[in-house]
């Protein structure tokens, strides 16, 4: 029973949702003094009125009553009950907006219908209320529907459904007594209990007095506490549900007499029996929701009843209203303590309670409702009756669940209608919800005293199927290591290839050969078991002789990134020396800069002579030292030490033992179908475990590694392992996969995908098959480093395209995958727990970790059971028994496959000698569900604050509909140009008449076409920005030629450096292209003494460029509009960006040069169609559409804005003005969405990118990025920064955004509060501390910031143009200004001030210069709001 909430999450903490309660509420308390509805008849009444196509507030019965029943003396008592009964004659109908009640003069008929006669009459009654319960009411004709059905010879149901604007549960029952007492004494009685008006003038008359005044006073209190939403099973809702699922489960006799016995227990008792049992219920829902759903203060709906006086228990009608129950669980606390929270809140809710107090406000605090219900029905005239509560398939769709208990019959047990949303619990849910929720009642009856965190909601079945079935994994592995294996492999077939790379290729007799004596130079060296050998090499055949090298000695391989830093590198030796005694040498194929004592050993040339094929040295021959060294590996011996992000700030090394390799390996190799012929590729750094697969599974099974070392900055091996097409094996991740998807063509060769390293999309798996040969499989493999490379499997199949992300799948071999909560113990089926790993692939701990190693290897589930790694990845048991893969629990994260501890990289921030603090946590800017395109315009879902009707149009399409004939009157005729140009003329200059900006492109080329054929004398002016494509510029020269026209070309040495500047503020290189020649020509016009300047923009760029936003503000008039344009003018040529800098822009600090030269936008007189223009260029010109740009364009570089603009915001920057030629009709849809279906030619983005210093937009919208909060002590630079981190971390570890702030706020716990640092979005200029707004006011221009700009908590230092503002932005700021103070800011004034702080000070003194106009209340008034 509440209005819809508009918040999908129904939180409390949203301001925003606040602000539109309190809206709401104002609005119904005015509409509600010129209605005669209650409280809570006006709050279902409004509900419906917004989903008016959804039964939802449908209240069907059907009681079957067995006996000889009298259909006329039933018919009889429903039409006397029916003539007293207010509620039953009720209707609402609306006039202006308000809805008032009243009575009709005849009560609804009883329809009478006999079944009887039909082969099967229980059905065919079954299938007419099916059908009926969800008919719409119509408010205004009636608001009852009542049946007689006849279902045998002895069998009748009463069917009674009613609007609940009208009833409630406990009407229903008096209903029932009314009808039965009339059948049985021939009338209703007049007793007044049916005068349900009469109660309704009480409730209005009460909401004036004091005491409700009061009580809402505290109801208002209590809605700005802050609550948790509740997602339960962490299933959140996309957007409002309404479709609803009853899932009904009877209580045993047993079960509803342990609850009775609970209910009269001290820590539940009640003031009444029916309280104590509400109190149990109460409480088990709240742990419910504790062990299912949130960790936080959370609120249930708690229906209030309101018939404390005795005529109001005799009347039928709405009296019930809802009210939030708040609460909040304590997981060590008992089921008895929640009891003596739940009874002190319900008390005091029930001290609170008056009808009409409820507010949409306070409907919005739950997402569960539970209504416990006492009446019975019982029998009725006598005959045998059961009831039964029909639900509609409807419901709130703010509601997550709704449970109403009640034993209507009387039987003695409790029956349970679970009504669960649609979106929320999908089949299976629904029923493994209910099944757990009579689990936790067993439990709670069996053990009041248990912590709630200990009650096991899973069935014995359930707990089976977890912990055994699932992890039956155990199977024999080969008793040698992968050593021998590669050896048993070599004798089998000395000649094969084992591993190549390019043209050169490796025996496996040779690899053991060339292994062998470099094994032999490491003994030598003094290397053997307990050693740690750091590998520093590039990816190549020297490489995986090393690797065997080492491993042939006895020691453990430490493979090192030459990609990595030298600092980082650093680290890690400086970890090994310290972790381990010995010798120290680093194996590597060039110079290495080594500190302390490290040496290193460099391959080249050893074992280069390759000797005869037949010579296969033993795994031990030739390996042996003076100390016994070289010998078999043992199983627990070390094999290879892999280092991963550390949560000090320093790696950790996780060591791998060579059982654990051998497990994964022969486990592998099985699976994947390793043998002779079958290929790896080998394309990822040795330092991630990924390439234990691609090397390590072909060697054991006499297949082959294909290698793809780096060949420089811009190269991706992954792609040309899969361009060449030469291997049978593919092992990346998620982010290859998706770069692969961007391709052409298809291999023809590889047969199987690994995927791993993070969270599989299955679409993104079923958007790739097609780049793969038919039959590929494609496999998801889940393991931290900690488990030995992978510890799950599951292979894509159809049955998985339902499903967001590829399951996670199942063990392998020898491996126990359990799912705990933070105290360790098993989580139900549907609950988020933490991803556990136990059994043979479990790493030894981590290098000198002693600690940490205590922390994340704990002991085993049982007795016996060994050690667990706790993986800090999230899973839930599905109702179908699959693993749910879920991320991250702990601070680790991962970013496009690689795994991140916070603390490296907080401690790399924290070694700059300034920095203070910091925290780190990833953000996304993804969009959910598919891109839409508007049916008229083609404009995209993904452009900001675009939403779609119905009919599948935007609302810019709407409103403009609204607005065209205002919109088209800003637009002129060339009969009006004709007087534009007699201006120019008139003006009398020597040599021109005016400068028109030329870019070669075809808009431009006709417009000069169209000046020259008026007769005027035109200067071309072309800006060449570096990148302008050779056949525009020619296109130029060819067009002013055949015209006549002077032509000039300006240029600036700074493009460079004004296109990273208009990357880096607006993602897009046009805003700074179009300043620089706006900028160049106004400096030529000034010096030839030019007063026009006409621009080639088309319609749709004016549009964006000129109108958009003055339209949104509902600004028509041309002439305010060009004004405003003027002031916008100023304001952006003196906005302190790249062109300001570098640019002589001396000419803009005197205004007069704004209103001496003149822009003319040509097409805003010029309405003519895209195939006029070709024609003419076609027929008149020597124009050539250009064909060196890869799009319709005459600038090369247009694609890395682009490209640029689609990753860093999510939309293509084009889609807003070419909406707006669709609009006003210079484009079809088709040709503009086509345009904008960009063919980019990523290497030569990527190469222009590296040329003017702008990196490779890591953020993809897509996507997720890192981001870092920190203060500092002074201001540091933002690529200060950059350059700092990027010495110390690799470049996929520096965040992608750095935010400044004065301090990280804390919770009152004393830990960084995350939800309270700023949005990234408007932060993102490091080097300026943050500071908050300071009094209302500041916080009321903040707010209007915050709107503008789409930004979260603007600083009061920050500056509107650094946060994203624009010129137009500007003019809708002042707008905003002037309606919310009245008063008028200069757009000027934002150039002198462009921060919250100082615009404050303006608004101020202005607001105050009038004050002396105002009353002594009126400023006194405006003096509070000033704060």
């Amino acid at each position: 029973m509440s209005v819809p909430a508009d918040a999908a999450d129904g939180s409390n903490s949203s301001g925003r949702a606040l602000a539109e309660a309190a809206a709401a509420s104002a609005w119904i308390d005015d509409t509600e003094r010129r209605s005669n509805l209650t409280r809570s008849q006006y709050l279902i009444w409004s509900a419906q009125q917004l989903d008016s196509a959804s039964p939802l507030y449908n209240m069907a019965f059907a009681f079957r009553i067995e006996g000889p029943l009298d259909a006329a003396r039933f018919e009889a008592a429903w039409r006397s009950v029916a003539a007293s009964t207010d509620s039953v004659r009720t209707v609402i109908r609306e006039t202006d907006g308000v809805p008032r009640q009243l009575l009709l003069d005849e009560a609804p008929e009883l329809l009478v219908v006999d079944f009887s006669d039909d082969a099967d009459p229980a059905a065919a009654g079954a299938a007419w209320i099916d059908t009926r319960r969800s008919r719409l009411f119509a408010t205004d004709r009636c608001l009852t529907d009542a049946a007689l059905l006849r279902v045998g010879r002895s069998s009748w149901i009463w069917y009674l459904n009613q609007h609940h604007v009208v009833t409630d549960a406990a009407s229903v029952a008096l209903l029932f007594d009314a009808v039965q007492n009339a059948y049985g004494s021939g009338s209703a009685p007049d007793d007044g209990g049916g005068r349900f008006l009469a109660y309704v003038e009480r409730e209005r008359e009460a909401r004036g007095s004091d005491r409700h005044a009061r009580l809402r006073g505290h109801w208002a209190d209590e809605a700005d506490i802050p609550l948790h939403a509740i997602a339960p099973y962490g299933r959140a809702a996309k957007g409002r549900g309404g479709r609803t699922r009853r899932v009904r489960k009877r209580l045993s006799r047993e079960q509803t007499d342990g609850l009775a016995r609970l209910s009269d227990s001290p820590a539940f008792r009640g003031i009444s029996k029916q309280l104590g049992l509400a109190n149990v219920l109460y409480t088990l829902v709240a742990a419910f929701i504790a062990r299912t759903a949130s960790a936080g203060p959370f609120a249930i709906g708690m229906p209030i009843h309101h018939r404390g006086r005795r005529l109001d228990r005799r009347t039928p009608g709405l009296f019930m209203e809802v009210l939030p129950l708040r609460l909040e669980t304590d997981p060590a606390g008992s089921v008895a303590d929640l009891g003596e929270q739940v009874r002190a809140a319900t008390m005091r809710v029930l001290g609170q309670a008056a009808p009409g107090v409820s507010t949409p406000g306070l409907n919005r605090r739950y997402q569960v409702l539970l209504n416990v219900l006492p009446m019975q029905m019982g029998n009725f005239a006598g005959l045998p009756t059961r009831c039964d509560w029909i639900h509609s398939g409807a419901g709130d769709g703010a509601h997550r669940l709704r449970i109403q208990a009640h034993d209507f019959d009387g039987a003695g047990r409790l029956t349970l209608d679970f009504d669960f949303d649609e979106q929320i619990f999908p089949a299976d849910y629904r029923e493994l919800a209910a099944r757990q929720f009579l689990n936790l009642v067993d439990a709670a009856i069996e053990s009041p005293g248990r912590p709630l965190d200990r009650l096991d909601l899973r069935t014995e079945a359930e707990r089976d199927a977890q912990e055994y079935s699932f992890n039956a994994t155990d199977a024999a592995v080969p008793g040698y290591s992968v050593v021998q294996g590669i050896h048993e492999q070599a004798r089998r077939a000395p000649d094969a290839v084992a591993v190549a790379c390019g043209s050169r290729t490796l025996s496996y007799g040779n690899l053991l050969a060339r292994s062998g004596e470099l094994a032999r130079r490491l003994i030598d060296s003094g290397i053997g078991p307990g050693d740690f050998v750091p590998i520093d090499m590039s990816r190549d055949i020297d490489a995986v002789v090393a690797l065997l090298a080492v491993l042939e000695t006895g020691a453990a391989y430490v493979p090192l990134d030459p990609a990595h830093p030298h600092a980082r590198r650093g680290r890690i030796l400086s970890d090994l020396a310290a972790s381990a005694s010995g010798c120290r040498i680093v194996v590597t194929d060039r110079n290495l800069d080594l500190a302390g004592d490290w040496q290193s050993l460099d391959v080249a040339g050893i074992g280069r002579a390759d000797p005869p094929a037949d010579v296969v040295p033993e795994p031990d021959e030739g390996a042996r030292g003076d100390r016994g060294r070289g010998k078999t590996p043992a199983p627990d011996d070390l094999a290879y030490v892999i280092y991963t992000s550390g949560s000090t700030g320093q790696p950790k090394g996780t060591l791998i033992s060579h059982r654990a390799l051998a497990n994964y390996v022969h486990w592998a190799g099985q699976h994947y179908g390793a043998g002779p012929g079958i290929s790896f590729a080998l394309h990822s750094s040795l330092a991630v475990d990924l390439t234990v697969t691609s090397i390590f599974v072909p060697l054991v099974f006499g297949g082959c590694i294909v290698a793809y070392p780096d060949r420089g900055e811009n190269d991706v091996p992954v792609v040309r392992a899969y361009a060449e097409d030469a291997v049978d094996v593919l092992k990346l991740t998620p982010a290859h996969l998706a770069l692969i998807g961007e391709l052409e063509g298809r291999s023809r060769r590889i047969g199987t995908l690994i995927l791993g390293g993070e969270d599989l999309k299955t679409e993104l798996v079923t958007a790739t098959q097609s780049r793969f040969r038919k039959g590929c499989r494609v496999f998801n493999e889940y393991g931290p480093t900690e488990a030995t490379v992978g510890c799950m499997i599951h292979e894509f199949t159809a049955k998985d395209l339902g499903l967001v992300s590829v399951p996670i799948g199942t063990p392998v071999w020898n491996t126990r995958i359990l799912l705990r909560d933070a105290a360790g113990r098993p989580v139900p089926t549907g609950v988020t727990g933490e991803i556990s790993i136990a059994g043979a692939g479990l790493a030894c701990g981590y290098l000198g970790r002693p600690e940490l190693t205590a922390e994340r290897f704990v002991d085993g589930p049982g007795p016996g059971q060994g050690r667990r790694y706790r993986t800090g990845d999230r899973g839930r048991w599905t109702p179908d028994g699959r693993l749910e893969f879920l991320g991250r629990a702990d601070d680790q994260i991962k970013i496009r496959g690689t795994r991140i501890e916070a603390g490296e990289v907080e401690a790399a921030l924290l070694e700059h000698p300034r920095v203070r603090d910091v925290r780190i946590a990833p953000v996304s800017g993804s969009r959910d569900g598919p891109v839409r395109y508007c049916a008229r315009c083609g404009i995209e879902s993904s452009y900001p604050d675009i939403d779609f009707d119905d009919r599948d149009v935007c609302t810019m399409c709407v409103a403009f509909d609204v607005f065209e004939d205002n919109a088209r009157r800003y637009f002129r005729t060339m009969p009006d140009f004709e007087a534009v140009t007699r201006r120019m003329r008139d003006a009398r200059h020597p040599r021109y008449d005016c400068i028109a900006l030329a870019s070669g492109g075809k808009d431009s080329s006709y417009m000069l076409h169209e000046l020259v054929g008026r007769g005027l004398r035109v200067l071309a002016l072309t800006l060449d920005n570096g990148y302008l494509s050779d056949e525009a510029l020619a296109n130029v020269d060819r067009v002013c030629t055949a015209l006549g026209v002077d032509s000039e070309v300006l240029t600036t040495p700074h493009m460079k450096e004004i296109f990273a500047d208009s990357l880096r503020r607006h993602s897009n290189v046009c805003h700074g292209c179009f300043k620089t020649i706006y900028t160049l020509s106004m400096q030529r016009a000034r010096e030839e003494g030019i007063g026009f300047i006409v621009t080639g923009l088309s319609r749709g760029q004016i549009f964006e460029t000129r109108l958009h936003d003055l339209f949104a503000l509902r600004i028509f008039d041309p002439v305010e509009i060009e004004q405003r344009i003027l002031a916008a003018r100023k304001v952006y040529h003196r906005v302190d960006d790249a062109v300001r800098e570098l640019l002589d822009t001396r000419l803009f600090s005197d205004e007069s040069v704004f209103t001496d030269i003149e822009f003319v936008d040509f097409y805003r007189y010029c309405d003519v169609d895209l195939d006029e223009i070709y024609h003419t260029l076609q027929d008149r010109l020597p124009w050539i559409r250009p064909g060196d740009t890869g799009r319709s364009t005459n600038c090369r570089i247009n694609d890395v804005g682009i490209y640029v603009h689609q990753r860093e915001r999510g939309f293509h920057n084009y889609s807003l003005p070419y909406s707006w030629d669709v609009r006003i009709g210079h484009k079809r849809r088709d040709a503009a969405m086509a345009e904008l279906d960009d063919d980019l030619d990523r290497e030569r983005i990527r190469t222009i990118l590296s040329e003017i210093g702008y990196p490779e937009p890591r953020f993809d919208a897509r996507g997720d990025s890192l981001a870092a909060w920190y203060s500092a002590d002074g201001e540091i630079g933002g690529e200060e920064l950059r350059r700092h981190l990027a010495e110390r971390l690799p470049a996929e570890m520096v965040p992608s955004h750095l935010i400044a702030v004065d301090h990280l706020p804390l919770t009152p716990a004393g830990k960084v509060d995350m939800a309270a640092l700023p949005d990234w979005r408007g932060a993102q200029a490091a080097g300026q501390a943050v500071e908050p707004p300071v009094g209302d006011l500041e916080r009321q221009l903040a707010a209007i910031w915050e709107d503008l700009l789409g930004v979260s908590d603007p600083g009061r230092n920050q500056s509107f143009f650094d946060l994203g503002g624009a010129s137009l932005a500007a003019i809708q700021l002042g707008a905003r200004i002037r309606t919310l103070f009245e008063i008028e800011v200069p757009l000027e004034s934002l150039f002198s001030a462009p921060t919250i702080a100082d615009l404050a000070v303006i608004v101020e003194d202005l607001v105050l210069a009038d004050i002396d106009r105002l009353t002594e209340g009126e400023a006194e008034d405006l003096a509070r709001d000033l704060g």
